[in-house]
């Protein structure tokens, strides 16, 4: 697995239990394998700053429904997901919460969404030493450099993702036409314009993304991954991941991690960009540590572009080592150093873990729009982790979240200070 930051780790786990893809692939038969859940999570969000005031505030609540098939003579398989994210403040929030429906142009305009998230089927051919799985129609796609994010519930494209195994290599590919984020009700075309292609302001459209990808499991140890996608005629990326893990006995266990990226806008001809980052995390115990250094260059002078498309959430942000709950860290010419430390409770305190993450930044520019004037600015982030998992009786399986994040820079206007703090809570009930 990739080796996520605290806060990355403890949100990634909220949305997988919400949207309901910690539901086993079913077995054999279409009926006989099949199982369903009903999966609820909460999400309250207050983020402000300083030349904006009360930037977000949103509190709503995100319902799902999830049913896997098994699989028609061992090979043919369905999954179809419902979700609702429904505003709890009666339109009195302010803000794009990215996780209620939003309109470009009337950006006062987040309402409750309800909508199909995933209607796709499913093949696979041999088994785990030699096969394939295949999944298309409207699905999540991690192939390559294409990966998908969460909301409350998950996005997910109109495409397809396909892999083979090969003992420890995997193969995959994954192409998509259509995308669908949190905020939103349907699926619509990709375009290079940041407007999500709601009463179109700009832009053109890009027909579709694809990328290949290769990845190799050394023994458990670690792994490597290499991959290479396109947005049609927009937008080029390629990565080099990797990790691998030492028992330092007494000591503990040390992980080494590092991803690379390089990026070339196509449609601009702009220079090719790139960002790189590497942490080393040592668990003990209860403990964890992370340090971790990061550093990126894009000639646009901008923030470098993780995506194949603008608007559409099309990458592996969790391969990022050195991101903060306020920004990702990924800004031209920018270095970024990370120190974070985490803590999980044993006897009457189990489930409970807390955890700290520090970033700093140097060499920011100081006027986005002469990016080679200035290299002073720095930034710095301070997010704090609180979260309780229910270990035993009828609320088992409940949990709770709390993420507090600050920002501040100096000599920058590519962010300004910002408070911001998250509470989130998810449950899922296992129907069959």
């Amino acid at each position: 697995m990739f080796k996520k930051s605290l806060i990355a780790s403890a949100i990634a786990t909220a949305a997988v239990l919400s949207s309901g893809t910690a539901v086993a692939d079913g077995g054999e038969g279409f009926i006989d394998g099949s199982s369903m859940d009903l999966g609820v999570m909460y999400y309250g969000r207050e983020r402000d700053h300083e030349n904006a005031g009360n930037q977000i505030r949103v509190h709503a609540l995100g319902l799902n429904a999830n049913f896997k098939s098994g699989y028609y003579n061992d090979w043919l398989g369905a999954d179809f997901s419902a979700a609702s994210n429904i505003d709890l403040m009666g339109g009195s929030g302010h803000g794009q919460s990215e996780v209620l429906y939003y309109d470009n142009k009337n950006p006062g305009d987040e309402r409750s969404s309800e909508r199909i998230s995933k209607a796709r089927i499913k093949m696979k051919f041999g088994d785990e030493a030699l096969g394939a799985d295949i999944k298309a129609g409207y699905t999540d796609i991690n192939a390559g450099v294409i990966g998908t994010s969460s909301g409350i519930n998950a996005h997910a494209y109109r495409g397809v993702d396909a892999k083979l195994n090969i003992e420890n290599l995997q193969l995959a590919y994954g192409r998509a036409d259509q995308f669908q984020n949190d905020w939103d009700d349907r699926f619509r075309d990709l375009t290079n314009s940041w407007h999500q292609n709601k009463n179109n302001t700009g832009g053109e459209q890009i027909d579709f993304i694809h990328s290949i990808g290769a990845r190799y499991d050394l023994d458990g140890n670690g792994w490597v991954d290499v991959a290479y996608g396109e947005g049609k005629d927009y937008r080029t990326n390629h990565h080099l991941a990797g990790a691998y893990s030492f028992d330092l006995n007494d000591t503990g266990k040390l992980t080494l991690t590092s991803y690379y990226q390089s990026g070339k806008n196509e449609a601009s001809g702009s220079e090719r960009g790139y960002t790189w980052s590497s942490s080393a995390a040592l668990s003990k115990g209860n403990w964890s540590f992370i340090t971790g250094y990061g550093q990126t260059e894009t000639k646009d002078g901008g923030e470098y572009q993780l995506r194949l498309t603008a608007w559409a959430n099309s990458d592996h942000r969790n391969f990022l080592q050195t991101w903060a709950q306020l920004d990702d860290y990924l800004w031209d010419g920018q270095k970024v150093v990370k120190f974070a430390t985490s803590y999980n409770f044993e006897g009457d305190l189990k489930g409970f873990t807390v955890g700290a993450n520090y970033n700093y930044g140097w060499d920011n520019y100081n006027d986005r729009d002469k990016a080679t004037e200035n290299r002073d600015g720095e930034m710095h982030a301070l997010d704090f982790q609180f979260s309780y998992a229910v270990q035993s009786g009828p609320m088992e399986g409940l949990w709770l979240g709390v993420f507090p994040g600050f920002l501040r820079t100096t000599d920058t206007d590519v962010k300004d200070d910002r408070n911001d703090i998250k509470v989130m809570a998810t449950y899922n009930i296992s129907v069959f």
